[in-house]
């Protein structure tokens, strides 16, 4: 089994085909033996690999040279039918990425036909690895496709994965490992990074998860700029947030005789007295193998061990896992800052250059906002839950909402209905938070809604929805949400206008959906 790391490009690489170096340097690399070169990288949204197989010199027309790219979604070293997933190319040109899923060993569906993010490029030339040109595959795959998200972190960003990759000239098939697509128990691993390091001398704190602390105010909100992977606007934050290290301020600690530190926490507006936190986590450190799950903790003195700088972990430079959930954290303004110790327990001093804060300041927040349809009303009566309406051209349908954020923290809320075969009314009703100068949004517990009985298409059971998002963030993830209600209504529409919608709506014979799945031994 071999293990590799992606690394973490805050510019999304151009998937062309061509190997660009500078797109490609320090990325993660593994040998495919015999046939050349892994490359790995990604970041919130996308997996970028690279085969760049330095042995296949032959620039072969068609499809003769082609790949197989296997992933255990669930990684339980088996194979799920229906879950677990192999990419290839389609059977004809021009070259286009395809993906079936497995239904046993050796046996997978027919290629899927709904439209994916993911997809593939074909090279032939030099790259970072040879100077001979050689056939090259570059891939820029939707890390949702393949059921990672970054945000989550009670699980850890890795892929089981193997590979075939086949050339017609020189004749070549290389699997990787051998058997993989019988058996999964030896599939190799992939660890994806999760966010980028904060290395530009100046702050202690480097961010929180991936927002940089530069971009958190001294008040707690963050706001990063429209164009940025994460992009978040007068935001506060919940749930389990990753506190990150500055990796120039702690190489300069390390390399000053820093072997712990302290992280101190103070609460409130202004900030109390600053007292050091106790929490615990778990990283995985690369002993040069593979990835090994590590305890981190304070000790009897409230410190935690400072890892030595050139250690690379599945999460780099991670000073605090704070759990922001716990009963002991109230909603409100905390603050945190961190001081280096050398063994013997003298502080190593940092400066911090003017104009940064030493500190960093989070607002939190781990309520759910109040999501209600209060009432739906038909000509002024309320509707009841599972009511048939019978809607005149004159009548009016409207409705009542609540949607409340007591710590001021909606970011928006829609409401609208779905009816039918996947079928939508338009939007009924919304609201943004727009920008002020509190940073707060609570909504309202009364929202009325006006006359939407023409928006109402046709005679159908509705449901009524209504959901709503929070401007609060994890540091990975955007805004905290959907929170929904629901409510379902029966419309019968009367009159002309119902018996033109129902001659409109009526299908021709013999019409219906095509199947697009088949099944079939390979690609």
């Amino acid at each position: 089994m071999a293990t590799i790391r992606s690394t973490w490009t805050s510019t999304p690489i151009t998937v062309d085909g061509a190997l660009t170096a500078g797109q490609w340097a320090g990325c993660g690399q593994i040998p495919i033996p015999g046939a050349g070169f892994l490359m790995a990288k990604n970041d919130h949204q996308y997996l970028y690999l690279a085969f760049d197989l330095t042995a296949d010199t032959g620039n072969d027309a068609g499809t003769g040279d082609y790949f197989w790219l296997s992933f255990d979604l669930n990684g339980d070293g088996v194979i799920t039918p229906r879950r677990d997933t192999n990419y290839g190319i389609w059977p004809s040109t021009p070259i286009k990425l395809a993906r079936q899923y497995y239904l046993g060993p050796g046996t997978w569906t027919g290629i899927l036909t709904e439209t994916s993010p993911s997809f593939v490029r074909r090279g032939f030339s030099a790259s970072p690895n040879s100077a001979t040109p050689h056939r090259i595959w570059e891939f820029k795959l939707s890390l949702e496709e393949l059921g990672v998200n970054l945000g989550d972190l009670d699980r850890t960003s890795m892929l089981r994965f193997g590979l075939r990759v086949h050339s017609g000239t020189p004749a070549m098939v290389r699997d990787f490992p051998a058997n993989f697509y019988n058996n999964f128990a030896n599939l190799h691993e992939m660890f994806l990074a999760n966010g980028p390091a904060f290395s530009a001398p100046g702050p202690i704190i480097g961010g929180v998860g991936l927002i940089p602390s530069t971009a958190i105010g001294a008040d707690g909100y963050a706001t990063t700029a429209p164009g940025y992977f994460l992009p978040v606007q007068d935001c506060a934050f919940g749930g389990t947030l990753n506190i990150i290290g500055n990796r120039t301020t702690l190489q300069n600690a390390y390399a000053a005789g820093a072997r712990k530190y302290l992280v101190e926490h103070a609460y409130g507006s202004p900030a109390g007295i600053y007292t050091p936190i106790r929490q615990s986590w778990n990283n995985y450190r690369w002993t040069g193998l593979t990835y090994t799950l590590e305890p981190f903790g304070p000790d009897a003195g409230n410190f935690y061990p400072l890892p030595t700088p050139t250690d690379d972990y599945s999460i780099d430079d991670l000073l605090l896992q704070w759990n922001s959930t716990s009963a002991e954290f109230s909603n409100g303004l905390h603050h945190f800052r961190v001081r280096f110790f050398r063994p013997d327990g003298t502080e190593v001093p940092i400066a911090v250059p003017a104009g940064i804060r030493r500190e960093v300041s989070l607002m939190l927040d781990n309520s759910a906002p109040l999501v209600q349809i209060n009432k739906i009303f038909h000509n002024g009566a309320e509707v009841q839950p599972c009511d048939i309406v019978n809607l005149a051209p004159t009548d009016t349908l409207t409705a009542n909402l609540a949607v409340q954020d007591a710590q001021g923290n909606l970011q928006s809320y829609q409401f609208g209905a779905s009816y039918g075969h996947g079928a939508s009314t338009e939007t009924l009703a919304s609201g943004n938070y727009t920008p002020n100068p509190t940073k707060r949004w609570e909504g309202g517990t009364s929202i009325a809604v006006l006359n939407f009985a023409d928006k109402i298409p046709q005679s159908c059971a509705y449901r009524f929805g209504l959901g709503a998002n929070q401007k609060i963030t994890n540091g990975y993830t955007g805004y905290f949400g959907p929170y929904t209600d629901s409510l379902h209504v029966t419309i019968q529409k009367t009159g002309r206008a119902a018996l033109a919608m129902r001659a409109a709506h009526h299908f021709p014979h013999g019409m219906k959906a095509g199947d697009s799945e088949t099944v079939g031994s390979e690609m």
